[in-house]
């Protein structure tokens, strides 16, 4: 032919005999066959510059062990790429390890690195897209201008915290009635360890809170968060002398290792009801005779201040010859005392059942035991 004007590529032998990071001058010849034999040399026609190794990334950095509740933190990890130069340099963040998902954060430029060789500047990472309570992975990656590119899974780890631990008061209920407070408890819980627990009491009534030793006074107008003892259960035994009636409040929140608190705190208001229920027999009359006897009743009351309100009244009937007792389920007299819960509390009645008003013996003289039980945790009683 007279003219080649085809685009051709050297062949892979030749190729593969190139130098990377240098410049590889390219010169060409053409010639005619014979007879002529004729021919041309064009010297460094073109050059190649090769580049088959990917950036290598150099990771410095470790895990990030302490949970951050705010973001700001640098990282060291840089990259390199001494032949072609750089071309790109991205992170991207996943709460899958070893994948490189970019599942929470998609793959995010860490700075602008065109046209240049490596980049070693402590970077941080946008730590609002982070998620709070698990470890969020970290990985980079990096494509030169050639187009070779790495990939470097996990090269650390970023640990949130922005909400503390959870954290839960068991004791005293919310809403409670307590007749005796001796603990408060409860218990916390976080990813990243719970360092412990503290709680402010306060009165509602003077709406001041309780100074722990030495003062043992509830004379505080801020709160005064006292140290319990434990981590994921947690106790505190105040010394406080509770007021009977009074209405308290308790608050608690915890810490973790890394010493984030809780943003939710726990919350449990209760009034200690001291006193005890007073319960007595209207029918029959005390210390009468009674011919037949239809119905046990009498009434109960909870005490002021504040009270927690009538649970229950119990009854038992003992025969006094024997000293045995009506057994309100078996429907015998035994030897142990069995209570029947009654109908109604502030006025109770229970009515004899057919077999008890049979066994019941002329002449023969009966003892009624009641007792009210109220609502507070543990129950007050009073009577029997």
């Amino acid at each position: 032919a007279d003219a080649y004007a085809t685009p051709w590529a050297l062949p892979p032998s030749v190729f593969a005999l190139l130098q990377e990071g240098v410049t590889n001058y390219i010169s060409v010849q053409v010639f005619n066959g014979p007879p002529l034999n004729n021919f041309t040399f064009l010297q460094d026609a073109f050059y190649v510059q090769k580049d088959t190794t990917s950036p290598v990334v150099d990771d410095t950095q470790s895990g990030d062990d302490v949970a951050r509740a705010v973001g700001g933190t640098t990282y060291t990890v840089g990259v390199r790429d001494p032949s072609s130069g750089l071309a790109a340099f991205q992170y991207s963040a996943s709460l899958t390890p070893l994948t490189a998902s970019a599942s929470l954060i998609g793959w995010t430029d860490i700075a602008a690195v065109a046209n240049t060789t490596s980049y070693s500047t402590p970077w941080a990472v946008n730590f609002a897209l982070l998620a709070s309570g698990v470890t969020n992975y970290i990985s980079v990656r990096s494509w030169d201008v050639a187009g070779a590119t790495t990939v470097a899974a996990d090269v650390f780890y970023v640990l949130k915290d922005t909400t503390g631990p959870s954290v839960a008061i068991a004791a005293p209920l919310n809403a409670s009635f307590n007749s005796s407070l001796a603990t408060l408890s409860g218990t916390a819980a976080s990813f990243f360890g719970v360092q412990g627990t503290e709680v402010s009491i306060q009165d509602m009534f003077t709406s001041l809170y309780w100074n722990p030793a030495p003062v043992n006074l509830f004379n505080s107008a801020a709160p005064i968060m006292i140290p319990a003892a434990g981590t994921t259960a947690w106790a505190l035994s105040p010394g406080i002398p509770w007021v009977d009636g009074r209405a308290y409040q308790a608050v608690a929140r915890s810490s973790t290792t890394s010493g984030i608190y809780s943003t939710t705190y726990a919350t449990a208001a209760f009034v200690m009801d001291l006193s005890t229920p007073t319960v007595g027999v209207l029918a029959p009359v005390p210390d009468s005779s009674v011919a037949v006897l239809p119905v046990l009743s009498g009434t109960a009351s909870d005490p002021a201040p504040n009270p927690s309100g009538l649970l229950t009244v119990e009854v038992r009937l003992r025969r006094n010859t024997d000293g045995w007792w009506w057994n309100w389920f078996t429907q015998v007299w035994a030897p142990a005392a069995v209570s029947s819960v009654t109908a109604g509390t502030a006025a109770w009645s229970l009515s004899p059942t057919p077999q008890l008003q049979a066994s019941l013996a002329n002449g023969t003289s009966y003892f009624i035991a009641v007792r009210a039980s109220d609502n507070a945790t543990p129950a007050n009683q009073g009577d029997f």
